[in-house]
């Protein structure tokens, strides 16, 4: 779940960049808010790969003070050196 949020968080970073990029190429006078506007709705979705992200957070939620995992119970087990 880490590495989703990781890849998710990185794939954000370079659809934005990649769109900053071609809203440059296009119009090179395109600064501040009407930049990220634009690289935002640009031609790769710069947000869609959140929803990886929000994957990665939903499985560490989901898995968060889970029995199997805690280090009590593996602990009560005799797991644990």
């Amino acid at each position: 779940m880490l590495f989703f949020l990781v890849v998710g968080a990185l794939g954000v970073y370079l659809h934005f960049r990649g769109n900053v990029e071609f809203a440059l190429e296009r119009d090179p006078s395109l600064t501040g808010t009407r930049l990220i506007w634009k690289a935002l709705r640009g031609a790769s979705p710069a947000l869609a790969p959140g929803a990886l992200a929000q994957l990665g957070l939903l499985g560490l939620l989901y898995s968060y003070g889970h029995p199997a995992i805690s280090r009590d119970s593996a602990q009560a087990h005799g797991n644990v050196d």
